[in-house]
């Protein structure tokens, strides 16, 4: 971007060429003597030479601009009107109260922003208002003490106003404690900053709408009560090696066609989001830092568009927030965020390549709604539940990321292929504890698709993703053992896992099954896990002779179109209820036993489930035996539209009775 400026800071010099006939006649002595060739090109040579310099420093001394400075008892407005086009104002130290409208070129320099102040002198106009086409340029000041607010885009009592096709430039200097904006600048206008504090201001450090072009460098924007910067428009915003912090809003509001570009920045402890863009704005954000915000680091929604490279988002309250629009990351870190590093929800993008995401309570990404998520060559480690969280309608893809430490690697609805084993994949049979691999995530990873685990009698720290064909048995002495914020066991994209013999305790959720992913869990225990076994997506679930018992939040839930057949399954002194099934997902229930539980009791319907029990007991449940969301039923929420069918079904000693509403007792007959 190329930036106006006002005069020369030097002399300007300018060279005029002479007619060569005077030159001549000097040549010739009065007595018409002719003098030698030599001497002749001397003469001429040194009398050229003291015509130029002559002729230079005449155009010099025309060219520098007049310093002015106050004469006694003058005002700093009469001085700017006397004043010829690109003159040079030079203030003392002291306290101008003024307010200046400039429709002409001039330089305002003071002696510096501590000592040289300008502060309003009426309510209502800005503090230095610069207008028309006029080239301004104000160094070594401190502006401040605009009165009278924000009246519209058309006045403001700013520190600056700035409007038309005006250009500013400002070197050092300070703008502080106006009623609006620190800079308010809008239409055409073009500013220059470099060296600049604007704080304390009641509105925004700078505010910007129309098509003005803003280049700040080294700018230090604090403490402003509405946020940093707002960018409005088609404004455009660049910030080098600059700072926006402690503003009591976000750091940059970026609305309609406005683009802002930040290079080697730093976004400290805004009161909102860091960077906040809504309509079609747009950033790039490079080799900067965006820390310590008690929300997002950056927050998109509507069409918006973040760049980032090479930037550290870090203790925010999450690293990025996309609730639309479309982001992209290369080389960036996600660290330290009190939540998840990145969420992104709606029909948002995003595009993560060569990233790192360290250390969150929740995850590194956690995509849900439509979301589209891309993950290329990144890696996440030291998040709580999960490094890539897909509760997206539309899978998480990805290849090249590794994990490490995290509660599970990947979660829900994940592609096969996001993630990196851990070691090759080189085995068809494995025992395990095996001294060539230090946990059990590498133990899986290793057997080829279709390769059988067996588990010798212990406890296995569990938090193990699966995402290919695999068995895995154990002799009923094998248990894993979970995190209690991840689950013990997570099927993605890909899975296909036969478990048989293996107990399960401990995790946020015993199995968590998302994508396509498909199980079979033969004579498996799972117990007091938060919640028992949950299906996302169009995960598939065949459970034989399994228990599923004294979990809080319930033995089984289904949601989305997942399916799950239970088969001589026992559910007991579950919390909420045994099994519930919502969304549109499909349950056959065969000669299983619901005894119990709590809360809504064995089995509770809702939303477009279809359900098929047969040849079932529902005993001593605190609540019904069978029932459907609805207040009638104790239970308010949208309701249940699906189906039931079945029959032979055993009711015994429910709390609340054996079905609701009391026609589902067909399933008796």
């Amino acid at each position: 971007m190329e930036w106006g400026g006002s005069q020369a800071e030097g002399p300007v010099a300018s060279l005029i060429l002479l007619p060569r006939a005077p030159l001549v006649q000097t040549l010739a002595n009065s007595r018409g003597e002719v003098q030698s060739w030599a001497m002749r090109r001397f003469s001429l040579l040194g009398l050229m030479v003291l015509a130029l310099a002559t002729l230079l420093g005449c155009s010099a001394q025309r060219a520098t601009p007049s310093g002015l400075s106050l004469r006694p008892g003058e005002s700093l407005e009469e001085v700017i009107a006397r004043a010829p086009e690109g003159a040079i104002i030079v203030l003392s130290s002291g306290k101008y109260q003024a307010n200046l409208r400039l429709e002409k070129s001039v330089t305002i320099r003071g002696a510096g922003p501590e000592t040289t102040v300008i502060q309003a002198f009426s309510p209502g106009p800005p503090v230095v208002w610069v207008l028309g086409k006029a080239k301004v340029r104000l160094e070594n000041l401190r502006i401040e003490g605009g009165r009278g607010g924000f009246a519209s885009l058309e006045l403001s009592s700013a520190g600056i106003l700035v409007q038309d096709e005006a250009q500013l430039e400002l070197q050092t200097v300070k703008i502080a404690q106006n009623m609006a904006s620190g800079i308010f600048a809008r239409d055409r206008a073009r500013l220059s900053l470099r060296d600049v504090e604007i704080l304390e201001n009641s509105r925004y450090g700078l505010e910007i709408y129309g098509q003005v072009q803003v280049f700040a460098e080294r700018a230090w924007v604090y403490g402003n009560k509405m946020g940093g910067v707002w960018a409005a428009g088609e404004g455009r915003l660049e910030l080098e090696g600059s700072r926006v912090e402690k503003n009591l809003g976000p750091g940059f509001w970026i609305r309609e066609s406005a683009k802002v570009r930040l290079w080697e920045a730093e976004l400290r402890e805004n009161q909102g989001p860091g960077l906040s863009l809504r309509d079609s704005g747009e950033a790039q954000v490079s080799a900067s830092l965006v820390f310590g915000h008690g929300e997002a680091g950056a927050l998109l929604s509507d069409e918006a568009v973040l760049y980032a490279y090479g930037t550290i988002f870090e203790a925010n309250w999450k690293g990025l927030e996309i609730r639309g629009g479309k982001a992209f990351l290369e080389g960036c870190t996600i660290l330290r965020n009190r939540w998840d590093g990145v969420v992104v929800r709606g029909k948002a993008e995003i595009r993560v390549e060569r990233s790192r995401f360290l250390e969150g309570v929740g995850s590194g990404i956690s995509a849900s709604g439509w979301a589209r998520v891309e993950v290329l060559n990144s890696f996440f480690e030291g998040f709580t539940v999960a490094g890539i969280f897909g509760f997206s309608n539309v899978p998480v893809r990805g290849e090249g990321n590794e994990f490490e430490r995290n509660g599970v690697p990947l979660l829900g609805n994940v592609e096969e292929g996001v993630r990196k084993p851990k070691v090759a994949s080189s085995r068809e049979f494995l025992e395990f504890p095996d001294p060539a691999f230090s946990d059990l995530q590498e133990a899986v990873d290793a057997l080829l698709p279709g390769g059988v685990l067996t588990l010798l009698p212990g406890r296995y720290p569990a938090g193990i993703v699966v995402d290919k064909p695999l068995e895995i048995q154990g002799n009923g002495e094998a248990v894993f053992v979970g995190s209690k914020n991840a689950p013990a066991l997570a099927l993605v994209g890909g899975a296909k896992l036969r478990l048989s013999g293996v107990h399960v305790t401990g995790g946020s959720e015993g199995l968590a099954m998302g994508a396509d992913s498909v199980a079979e869990l033969i004579q498996c225990a799972f117990r007091e896990n938060e919640l028992g076994i949950i299906l996302w997506h169009n995960a598939h679930l065949y459970a034989f002779q399994t228990v599923i018992s004294q979990h809080p939040q319930g033995g089984i839930w289904l949601w989305d179109e997942s399916q799950a057949i239970l088969e001589e399954v026992t559910l007991l002194q579950n919390e909420l209820c045994g099994i519930c099934a919502g969304g549109q997902s499909s349950l056959v229930l065969r000669k299983s036993t619901v005894s119990e539980n709590r809360g809504h009791g064995g089995l509770l319907l809702r939303d477009f489930a279809e359900v098929e029990v047969w040849e079932s007991v529902f005993s001593r449940n605190s609540g019904y035996g069978v029932s459907v969301q609805h207040p009638s039923c104790g239970c308010p929420g949208p309701g249940f539209f699906g189906k039931v069918s079945g029959g032979g079904n055993e009711f015994a000693e429910n709390y609340k009775g054996p079905t609701c509403p009391a026609d589902l007792i067909f399933l008796a007959r």
